[in-house]
């Protein structure tokens, strides 16, 4: 974080278009917050969908590896961020700055990528076996 230092501060990776900009985020995803409690009810939510997933990943069973992949990049995004909730009282670091010119997407971090990419792999896997289950096919 040192080399990002001061917060704020766009460090040009791909010439304006990608950025490193540290920033902290205390609040909920896209800086929505959740009042002064934000910290202590993140990490609580945070556990919650952990233990939600790993019973989705249990019945998911071994045949399932979209699944499988899908749910481990949700739950390493979301332990990554959960250890720098618990590690920073100042918010989850986020650096990438994705846009152009004034036109930025929202300050993020590898594993808010991680989350986003398993998330569209769940929802195909999950559209997928919904159009395969039996219960799915007409009788």
């Amino acid at each position: 974080m040192a080399a990002l230092s001061p917060a704020l501060v766009p460090h040009d990776i791909v010439g304006n278009t990608v950025r490193f900009t540290l920033s902290y985020n205390s609040a909920a995803v896209f800086g929505i917050s959740i009042g002064p409690w934000s910290r202590l009810l993140l990490i609580l939510i945070t556990l919650v969908i952990l233990v939600i997933l790993f019973r989705m990943y249990v019945e998911a069973g071994a045949r399932e590896r979209l699944v499988a992949v899908a749910l481990g990049l949700i739950c390493g995004g979301a332990v990554g961020n959960l250890v720098d909730r618990l590690l920073s009282p100042v918010g989850v670091v986020d650096f990438i700055d994705v846009g152009v010119g004034a036109v930025r997407f929202w300050t993020f971090n590898v594993a808010d990528s991680g989350i986003t990419v398993g998330a569209i792999l769940l929802a195909i896997a999950l559209w997928r076996s919904a159009g395969h289950s039996p219960s799915a096919s007409p009788n």
